[in-house]
């Protein structure tokens, strides 16, 4: 007899709590406004549960090499909040990975917008080159180099435009800079010791007034 008073007790409690909870949720909403993190959060203690933002779900499906889900979570993170630059430079690096270079620009552009750093700064300039849009690249590094003339990244990847357009004088001097700022850079290493060794045999893509020349495999000197 006491076991069954004790369940029905047990019932009417649940049942209560189904009754207080929507209760709780609609007044949340109409009486106090909160934002996407803040519902997050009284969910959180709300349930007991773990709530994750879009932008750490993306950070997990980045590492995780899913591309194309981490782009959908750092997509919603920015809609969420569109003065976020952090949500607008991972997606762009998040884009990058999936090859959609056209909209990884546009997403670092809306970071470059919204907070000036570096890091954005040439993570759209490889972007452009990526995209095979080196002329506007090399335009944009010039500045980027003025403005941060010890990113020694920024200065190698200048060097990789003007070499790819054929200018290898001006390759070779965005090559030294890189090297004077940053003397083990493997990447400045490497393309200065190919730029000195080996002729490059350019292949030509794009409009036929505005061709830029991408390199194929090098071919050593003097075969």
């Amino acid at each position: 007899h006491r076991s069954h008073r004790q369940l029905e007790k047990n019932t009417t409690m649940r049942q209560q709590r189904h009754l207080i909870l929507p209760l709780v949720l609609a007044s949340a909403c109409c009486f106090t406004p909160i934002d996407a993190g803040e519902s997050g959060f009284f969910l959180q203690r709300f349930f007991g549960g773990k709530v994750k933002n879009p932008l750490q779900q993306g950070h997990e499906q980045y590492q995780k090499g899913q591309y194309q889900k981490a782009v959908d979570a750092y997509y919603k993170s920015a809609m969420e909040n569109r003065q976020n630059d952090q949500a607008w430079y991972h997606l762009g690096l998040a884009y990058l990975k999936a090859k959609e270079f056209d909209l990884a620009s546009n997403a670092f552009q809306t970071a470059i917008n919204l907070e000036s750093k570096i890091e954005y700064s040439y993570q759209l300039c490889l972007a452009l080159v990526q995209g095979g849009h080196v002329r506007p690249a090399l335009l944009k590094l010039r500045e980027v180099v003025q403005e941060h003339p010890k990113h020694d990244m920024s200065w190698t990847l200048l060097g990789r435009c003007y070499e790819s357009l054929g200018q290898r004088g001006q390759a070779k001097a965005s090559y030294l800079e890189a090297l004077n700022i940053a003397p083990h850079q493997g990447q400045a290493l490497f393309l200065m010791e190919r730029l000195n060794n080996v002729q490059p045999q350019p292949l030509y893509l794009g409009k036929k007034n505005d061709r830029v020349a991408v390199f194929s495999e090098p071919v050593e000197k003097g075969r």
